[in-house]
């Protein structure tokens, strides 16, 4: 099986604006992903 990898980058101010940590915001985008893809029956 082949794996694939999205990579979004994004700086340190996109973190402060939200007050969250890299791992937080990076948790949040993947649940938030899934959600969407999930909706748009995909």
């Amino acid at each position: 099986m082949t794996v694939y990898q999205v990579t979004i980058p994004y700086s340190e101010d996109l973190l402060l604006s939200l007050k969250s940590t890299p791992e937080s915001f990076e948790a949040e985008a993947r649940l938030l992903l899934a959600i969407k893809l999930y909706e748009l029956g995909r």
